[in-house]
Formats: structure tokens, sequence, C-alpha cells
């Protein structure tokens, strides 16, 4: 982390849960951040060292972040910032914070083991946080984080998309050390189906999310994620370098097809 001399520090402990339901519901709390004034800061969630835990056979988790803001008063939830992220020890955003806004910084895991960390936050000026605990506002923050991380996956510069089938495609977009796998169907009366295979024994090679050879449904006018797959943290190098091959079938869909849902179904669907 790139600071100055003098500058604030603020920090607190964290838990991911083993086997959440809802990956952006892995981490037992989420945490507020409180700024006196406007103010530069780099957030980091931190993992312990591997090296003070040679004997219990500890490694890093997948740790990955989003930071929501909101104008005091306001409803609506906003994207500050996002880090997908594979096995790292330390993930860190650069943002600026502003006391007339609300933050709220939710860490998540897609690797479904029980795993600490912390949050760090060195700014300019002081910035406190403050843990919550799941609560109604929460469900809202979830909704709005799961729409960002697709806006996210989709923003990014150097992502591969392939025409699977009319107004249908299959996106791989980065996150760091980790690649997502997913699917957008932008057709309004036929469903995608799709079958994604990761080529099996690809050294150092992990499946955070989704299963390979598993056949995925897209509805029509939506989206969802289908694989993540991370580097297992033994290499040096931040590429992933992997094969994959797909199947695709289309289907009409009923005329009176409504999508409907008041909570989002998991990381995967927009």
């Amino acid at each position: 982390v790139k600071c100055r001399e003098g500058w604030a520090h603020s920090s607190c402990n964290g838990e991911f849960l083993k086997d959440a339901v809802n990956p952006l519901q892995s981490s037992v709390s989420t945490y507020m951040l409180i700024p006196t004034e406007k103010t530069w800061a780099f957030v980091s969630l931190v993992q312990p060292k591997k090296r003070a835990n040679t004997k219990s056979g500890f490694w890093y988790s997948d740790i990955s972040m989003v930071i929501l803001k909101r104008k005091r008063g306001e409803n609506e939830w906003m994207k500050e910032s996002v880090s997908l992220n594979g096995y790292v020890r330390i993930c860190t955003v650069e943002v600026f914070l502003d006391k007339d806004h609300e933050y709220y910084c939710i860490p998540f895991s897609l690797g479904n083991r029980a795993s600490s960390f912390g949050i760090s936050i060195y700014s300019a000026s002081k910035v406190a946080i403050m843990k919550t605990v799941p609560n109604a506002e929460c469900e809202s923050m979830v909704l709005s984080s799961f729409c960002q991380i697709h806006r996210h996956l989709l923003q990014d510069e150097r992502k591969i998309q392939f025409v699977v089938a009319p107004k249908c495609l299959l996106v791989v977009a980065n996150g760091y050390r980790c690649l997502y796998f997913l699917a957008i169907n932008a057709s309004v009366d036929r469903f995608l189906s799709l079958r994604l295979h990761i080529k099996e024994s690809q050294k150092g090679i992990v499946i955070l999310a989704g299963s390979s050879g598993d056949t995925f449904d897209v509805p029509p006018r939506s989206q969802k994620i289908l694989l993540v797959a991370c580097g297992d943290g033994t290499s040096a190098s931040s590429v992933i370098n992997m094969e994959f091959t797909y199947q695709v079938d289309t289907h009409y869909a009923e005329h009176n097809f409504v999508q409907a849902s008041s909570t989002p179904p998991g990381i995967g669907s927009a």
C-alpha cells in the first residue's frame, strides 16, 4: 500500500463462513466505513501469513470485496469499488471517501470454507470501521453488490466474447488470478442452455464456483455467472492459462414467460 507518513490507520477482524448459501453473504459481518472528512484511503483485506502456519496445513482463501456508497438520505446504493480475486493473501482498493456519503464494505469468498481475515484502512484522515450484522438493509446491499459485480465484469477491457447463438454470448472476464465465465441471453423468446467443460488435469487450476460439465440454463433477457476458476496459489505468476470447450442449445420460451425475483439467487444470475 502506497501511503504517506502520518496517515491514519484503522483495522478490524473478520471471518468467512463455511458453505455459505449465497457467496455475497459468506462474511459474518459487513463493514461500515465512516470518514470524518473527504479523504483518500486504501482499503485492504488481509489474511494471516501461511509462513506462520506451516504445521497446520493452512492455505489462503480467495478473497474479494465490493464497496458500495450512497448519499445520505437517499436509498439507492452505487458502486465505489470492486475487487475480484483468486487465492491471494491481500487485496486492496484505492477509494476517495466523502463524509456526505455512507459506505459499506462487503467481503466475500467463493471457496466455501471457514477462514479469518482482517480489514485494514490507511487514509489521509481518520476513517472509522463499524461491524454490522445481517439485517433488512443488508439484503438491499447484497442485491446491489450482485448487480455491480456483473457490471464490473462486463466492463473488463480484457474480456473475451464468444457468440454462441443469435443474441447470446459466452464472456470470459478477468479478476486478479481468476477468470469468470458468464452467459448472456439477450433474446426475448429463447432459453439458452450451455454446457461448459474445463479440460481436466490442468496443473494449478481450481474451480471456485460451478462445476465443469454442468449444463446452465439462462432465461431470455438475463445473464448468469456460470463458473469461476483460479490458480491454486502455487505459482508466482498472476497469469492463468486453461483450455475449455462448450456446447450450446436454444429453445423457445412460453409466450407468457415472466421473470421475477425479490432476492438474488446467489452470485449467478442477473
